[in-house]
């Protein structure tokens, strides 16, 4: 195991819009459909279209029940749009059927697909909009579509449970929805930036972004410090979890978000554009905790190896004496008896010694006097006569 370079900035995103080049249209135009899968209450701005029993293997429940802790919570950013699970609203889209074993289908329930027909008494989340078209697909087998999001997986195409769109517990089949708005101009004088309908601020020439800083169990992590990489612009704290980073002087160029916690390794949002007059939500997933294990028996935030790291993740020293040997070392690793130990990657040795000889009729070797790093030495040419 070699050393890593440690990784100050690592490049992430969670729940973003990824904005591009500046494209003003009036028309065809998607904004993102931005979904969570927590297990806290739905925040500000989003509407609860699932309830889950935990973060894999779950049973479902439609919106209007909370017997369960774990919610999919979705909005639309960058449109004043309000959600809504009202399966009555003309333009509502199924996007799962559920099945209880009391028949009522409405809690302790089974996911079914969209297109499922052999369900008794089933019961149906649905997601409609006010303005604009909400599109969901019957359960993928693999990763959603550019401009999807993912609700939540489930572990079959029907008669499934649920779980987590990412993580350990994630299963394979995505359940995958859209939004696309008429057009910018129907959206209360938003402009369109990239595929991206992004609200103007009232009557001023800077723009603001602001987000959400959690960690991987949904938690606000409190006291985070977000600010732009090498930009002006104010130096955002999160007491509550929430931060907010206003932009005087907006520059059409692309802009970084840095985001720092002592607990946590930094956290960069991709690049993207700013345009004046515009607002935008970017949320931080804080994800990697300094001090919890690598792969390769490493701490993150260190790049040491760390014996209580065994048998954590594919980390697995080869036994006590190189668990002790790497404590607190990395890569190559002296034993006793003249050994060596890859700490992480294989099982003590020891090194083979070359021994090196040539006929002396076959060589030729000559001497020049060379200048070298400001002195003169001497450059022995070998030659092979075969």
């Amino acid at each position: 195991m070699l050393k890593k370079e440690a990784s100050l900035l690592k490049v992430t995103t969670f729940l973003t819009i990824i904005l591009g080049v500046a494209i003003f249209s009036s028309f065809n135009v998607a904004a993102p459909l931005d979904c969570e899968y927590k297990n806290i209450p739905c925040s500000a701005g989003q509407v609860k279209v699932l309830g889950l029993s935990d973060s894999t293997n779950a049973h479902a429940e439609i919106p209007s029940q909370s017997n369960y802790p774990w919610n999919v919570c979705c909005q639309v950013t960058g449109a004043p749009v309000t959600l809504s699970t009202d399966c009555s609203a003309v333009d509502k889209v199924i996007f799962t059927g559920l099945n209880s074993p009391d028949g009522t289908g409405i809690t302790n329930a089974h996911l079914y697909s969209t297109d499922w027909f052999g369900v008794p008494s089933p019961s149906q989340a649905c997601l409609s909009a006010d303005s604009g078209t909400i599109a969901c697909r019957p359960p993928l087998d693999g990763s959603c579509p550019g401009g999807e999001e993912c609700l939540f997986t489930q572990n079959a195409e029907d008669n499934a449970h649920g779980a987590s769109c990412t993580g350990p517990g994630a299963y394979n089949w995505q359940v995958c929805c859209g939004y696309s708005p008429t057009s910018c101009g129907d959206l209360g004088g938003a402009v369109c930036v990239g595929n991206t309908c992004v609200l103007p601020l009232p009557g001023g020439p800077g723009a603001t972004v602001w987000g959400y800083v959690t960690n991987v169990s949904g938690e606000p992590v409190v006291g985070t410090n977000v600010e732009a990489y090498k930009k002006t612009s104010d130096i955002a704290v999160a007491p509550l979890g929430r931060y907010e980073l206003n932009f005087v002087d907006v520059k059409e160029s692309p802009y970084s978000l840095i985001a720092t916690k002592l607990e946590y390794e930094p956290y960069i949002v991709s690049p993207f554009y700013l345009f004046k007059g515009v607002t935008l939500q970017h949320d931080i997933l804080l994800s990697r905790a300094r001090g919890e294990c690598n792969d390769d028996c490493t701490l993150i935030g260190t790049n040491y190896c760390s014996a209580n790291c065994h048998g954590k993740g594919s980390c697995w020293f080869y036994d006590d004496e190189t668990k002790a040997a790497c404590e607190g070392t990395f890569g190559l690793t002296e034993l006793p008896g003249g050994r060596y130990v890859d700490c992480c990657k294989g099982k003590p040795y020891v090194p083979l010694k070359a021994q090196v000889s040539v006929p002396g009729e076959n060589v030729i070797t000559t001497k020049s006097l060379v200048l070298y790093k400001g002195k003169f030495v001497n450059m022995v040419v070998v030659v092979f006569n075969k």
